[in-house]
């Protein structure tokens, strides 16, 4: 299935927080460091990957209390679970695979992992 990234976008905005299931204040969350490394995709801090490799967060799971940027995203995934295991069940949500989507946007260098 094709789904462009602004559609996609949209149908992210429609689902609760994949840690707790919340319906407010869920900001969207692009996946980086911890389990995309292993998965490979990572393409540095400051450079954001694929607008596919979004999570819907709570947003004291993303900026707030428990903020991945200042706990570690290992540990942030070691106590919520992998970016890639939430990816995995957004692509159920959805109804189409977000990582083989990225993959496709982001070419070959990237999602080999």
């Amino acid at each position: 299935m094709t789904v462009s990234a602004t559609q996609h976008t949209k149908n992210l905005r429609r689902l609760s927080c994949v840690v707790c299931g919340s319906t407010v204040d869920i900001e969207l969350h692009h996946c980086h460091s911890g389990s995309m490394v292993d998965a490979g995709f990572h393409r540095g801090l400051s450079r954001k990957a694929s607008a596919f490799l979004q999570i819907p967060l709570n947003h004291k799971y993303h900026t707030g209390q428990f903020n991945p940027e200042a706990i570690g995203m290992r540990t942030w995934e070691r106590m919520f679970g992998t970016q890639m295991e939430h990816l995995e069940r957004v692509s159920e949500l959805v109804g189409y695979d977000v990582i083989e989507l990225a993959r496709r946007a982001i070419g070959p260098k990237w999602g080999d992992g």
